[in-house]
């Protein structure tokens, strides 16, 4: 929609629809990007937890641990699941990093007369890269 500030040319009802549309379809699709991970989000540290039990089925069926070390086995588990779920827990930070670096990098390159990135490039119709 920024371009239509730029160009009076750009800013007619139907280049506006279409805009809109793009920015209509980018973010449902961001959405549903963030809809998955935080799914899959959800359900990883329940099947971390059910995860140990089925390990020690057997083990446990066969009547050969008793319940002391039943509990340390778990609780090693559980420091070492936790080290793991610091990615997953804090995902939603370094994808904002992520992205504010991305937008410097690219206002950077528009500063310094330089091209901008080919992924920039990708999503920006109507923009070229010399």
């Amino acid at each position: 929609m920024v371009y239509g500030e730029d160009d009076e040319l750009r800013a007619q009802p139907v280049s506006l629809k279409q805009l809109f549309s793009n920015v209509r379809r980018n973010y449902f699709r961001l959405y549903f990007h963030y809809m998955y991970f935080n799914v899959a989000r959800s359900l990883y540290p329940q099947a971390d937890n059910i995860f140990v039990y089925l390990l020690l089925v057997p083990t446990i069926a066969a009547g050969t641990i008793t319940f002391g070390i039943l509990q340390q086995i778990l609780t090693a588990f559980n420091q070492v699941s936790n080290s793991f779920q610091y990615l997953v827990n804090s995902w939603t930070t370094i994808v904002e990093l992520l992205s504010v670096y991305k937008r410097l990098f690219a206002f950077e390159a528009t500063l310094g007369g330089k091209p901008l990135p080919k992924i920039d490039l990708t999503y920006q119709p109507g923009i070229s890269d010399s």
